[in-house]
């Protein structure tokens, strides 16, 4: 054999090394195709096992990203709503009023004899109607929370709870002053999810809050809101309204409410205001005409003294002091730097004007204005006490209302008071005024 390159290649070797190559190249190639088969069969697997789960996994994949994508204070409206919806109930109304009309009634009944009038003059027509208004459970008794106006005149009452079940309602009692009315329902104690009231003392302007109700509930099925909630949301933008109302027996005034952005539409009425702690700060009163963007609750404080006295059979009636006042702080406020002129003492408190004759003020001795002051053409009224605190607790002036409600007739308050520059003490026992 010849020799290539330093290499002696007998035949046999020749042979043994295409052999031994030819055995190589067969595995590798193999080896190849198996693996591509195989990578192959695991991708159609991979996507078989991937199409099979979507159903199930992409809802949830969803929901997770929802919840990644939300805002903390999104996070917190959510948890309130359900944390709420268990307490929060539908009240349906029926019930039979006069409506005024002009010219012959549609029945022709004038002609045998029940109208006095004659034709084409006003007449009163029966008429059935319907409504819908919201509410929330008071505890675990059956009792339900509502507005006043919302079940005023009606004869038939049903109440909804969320599982969407549905029961009788009696009137349990109403205050037509402070817009409420407590129902009670027959209904299994575990259904019965009452909702926590909070210190509505404590609710500060500027903080959440949520409203929820049944508007449209069931009453229009065309709009497809069945059985769900509805929710708003804003801010507390005031507290301590008065609001006029026209009522059946003329005009009265509710006092100490709650002023917020959160929308209240007519089915929201009796539904709960609600902090970002899910507790009740207030019933919302959906009764003033064109308050655009303005909505109303009564405070939670004034629920409890009311609702508990409707509860136990107790008469309703305003703790009353028999003073007019002047709030020193809001006083001070609109004067700036010409409230010195008044030469007051203090710059906050509530300075008694005028005492009713034989008031629960007149017995415990408080003194009215003695003086008046002129400053630029305006006259004030001073020299009266000035109520400082009540059982502790400090009186700016504006805030005085807002404590008294605190208590019931038949209560005593302990007053802090200056007088002609001196702090004393007096007891006064408060009377009821309706």
């Amino acid at each position: 054999m010849e020799k290539i390159r330093g290499y002696d290649l007998s035949l046999q070797r020749i042979v043994a090394l295409v052999v031994l190559v030819s055995v190589f190249s067969g595995i590798f190639g193999a080896s190849i195709v198996y693996s591509g088969f195989s990578r192959h069969a695991v991708a159609t697997l991979q996507a078989e096992v991937t199409t099979a789960q979507v159903v199930n996994v992409t809802e949830y994949q969803v929901t997770a990203e929802d919840q990644r994508m939300l805002l903390d204070s999104e996070r917190n409206t959510i948890s309130v709503v359900e944390l709420a919806k268990p307490g929060v109930v539908q009240i349906r109304t029926k019930g039979t009023v006069a409506s005024q009309m002009n010219g012959f009634p549609s029945d022709f009944s004038w002609f045998f004899g029940p109208y006095t009038q004659y034709p084409n003059e006003s007449y009163t027509q029966p008429r059935n109607v319907t409504g819908n208004g919201s509410g929330f459970i008071f505890d675990t008794q059956g009792h339900i929370v509502t507005n006043y106006h919302v079940i005023e005149g009606m004869d038939v009452l049903e109440v909804v709870l969320n599982d969407g079940k549905s029961y009788e309602a009696k009137v349990v009692g109403s205050d037509q002053l402070s817009d409420l009315a407590v129902l009670k329902i027959d209904a299994p104690v575990n259904s019965l999810k009452p909702l926590k009231l909070a210190d509505s003392s404590k609710v500060l302007v500027g903080q959440k809050a949520i409203a929820i109700g049944s508007p449209l509930a069931s009453t229009d099925q065309s709009m497809g809101l069945g059985r769900s909630p509805s929710v708003t949301e804003g801010i507390v933008s005031a507290t301590d309204r008065s609001m006029p109302v026209e009522g059946t027996n003329g005009q009265y005034t509710i006092e100490g409410l709650i002023q917020t952005d959160a929308s209240i539409n007519p089915g929201n009425s009796g539904g709960p205001l609600l902090n970002s702690s899910g507790e009740v700060i207030g019933v919302n009163t959906a009764i003033i005409s064109n308050a655009q963007g303005i909505g109303f609750a009564i405070p939670s404080l004034l629920v409890q003294q009311n609702v508990t006295d409707i509860i136990a059979g107790r008469a309703i009636g305003r703790p009353h002091m028999g003073i007019e006042y002047v709030q020193l702080d809001l006083l001070k406020r609109n004067l700036g730097t010409s409230y010195s002129e008044l030469g007051l003492e203090v710059d906050q408190g509530a300075m008694v004007v005028v005492i009713e004759k034989d008031s629960p003020a007149d017995r415990a001795g408080l003194r009215g204005s003695s003086r008046t002051v002129t400053i630029e053409g305006n006259r004030f009224q001073i020299g009266g006490d000035i109520i400082t605190s009540i059982n502790g607790e400090e009186v700016t002036g504006e805030n005085l209302g807002t404590i008294v409600r605190k208590y019931s007739p038949g209560d005593t308050l302990r007053l802090g008071i200056l007088r002609d520059g001196q702090a004393m003490s007096l007891d006064l026992v408060l009377a009821g005024k309706n």
